[in-house]
């Protein structure tokens, strides 16, 4: 059988396994526990996706991959790379904060969760860098952006911006609200992707 055979499988155990960290936490969390509330046995959660470790990975990555995907239909929306990069920011912004189940497992374990967002969270942002590049290079194909030769530190930068004020989302600078959210990266986002761009 292919991977896509197994996929329904393998939601089902991330969408248990989801679920199952929000309620009792990722350390109190067994494969047993996945595995019953996937309804399905031990070993084949071992086998489709692997140990504990794994399974955590597993289910940030497709929560992540999920969120850059609806990000990236919102800011598809933009008529212009300006508008898109403002659009994507705002709705970043605001879909992880109103991610229930993310701030319910950063209630009843934020060491373990904030570690898989920071000092074990290298794939996440490198993954999310991709993603961004791959947004420049939709731009590229519809017009708004001559090429991606030279994005990849603009890239890295908005996302390591977006990621810094999802961790610590009050300084200075408030940013409580889609207005507050989109005049910050007009005023400072944009003009970093414009530089980036050559001025085009």
């Amino acid at each position: 059988m292919s991977d896509d055979d197994h996929a329904p499988e393998v939601h089902r155990i991330l969408d248990a396994a989801l679920q199952q960290f929000a309620e009792l936490g990722i350390r109190r969390s067994t494969i047993g526990d996945v595995a019953r509330a996937a309804g399905i046995d031990r070993v084949t959660v071992y086998r489709r996706i692997g140990n504990k470790d794994q399974v955590v990975q597993a289910v940030v990555t497709r929560e992540a991959t999920r969120l850059f995907e609806e990000v990236t239909a919102t800011a598809r929306r933009g008529a212009t790379l300006e508008e898109r990069v403002e659009l994507g920011f705002t709705a970043m912004m605001q879909q992880v904060r109103g991610h229930a189940l993310l701030a319910r497992m950063l209630q009843v374990e934020p060491d373990l969760v904030l570690m898989q967002l920071t000092t074990e969270g290298s794939r996440l942002v490198t993954g999310a860098v991709v993603g961004t590049l791959g947004f420049f290079e939709e731009a590229v194909q519809d017009g708004l952006l001559a090429s991606t030769d030279g994005m990849e530190a603009s890239a890295e930068l908005l996302v390591r911006v977006v990621h810094s004020y999802l961790l610590t989302p009050r300084a200075l600078i408030e940013l409580d609200t889609p207005a507050q959210l989109g005049e910050f990266a007009r005023d400072h986002l944009v003009p970093m992707v414009l530089r980036a761009r050559g001025g085009r």
